[in-house]
């Protein structure tokens, strides 16, 4: 794994856009991941993180839940296809540490259920 993978300035500033799995099929989530990567020259999209959202939730820190997770589907923009199953983990208050960043991406790595690649 490459250490750009989601850096933690991006976790800190702009948050994580993941997508539940169980609701929708390998097919679309390839397609959909297929078309975010055609949007930046050089890029391709070659596999992804599964795991459960509670490991998120779970992280604390001195105010309490570090990280918030929902659901924001999205619609079909610039050929990227419509997406129900879309959702966002921010900040709980809109700022995050690069200490608090790493810690997300730690945990996120370290309870990794599978990681999926496109053949």
């Amino acid at each position: 794994m490459k250490p750009s993978v989601f850096p933690p300035s991006h976790i800190a500033n702009k948050g994580l856009s993941l997508v539940r799995t169980q609701k929708v099929e390998e097919t679309a989530l390839a397609e959909f991941c297929n078309a975010l990567s055609a949007m930046q020259e050089g890029r391709q999209w070659c596999g992804g993180f599964q795991f459960c959202c509670s490991i998120l939730r779970n992280i604390r820190d001195e105010d309490g839940r570090l990280i918030c997770v929902f659901d924001d589907p999205t619609k079909a923009e610039n050929g990227v296809p419509a997406n129900d199953a879309h959702t966002i983990a921010v900040s709980h208050n809109g700022a995050m540490s690069d200490e608090d960043a790493m810690e997300v991406r730690a945990m996120i790595i370290e309870n990794a259920e599978q990681i999926l690649l496109v053949k």
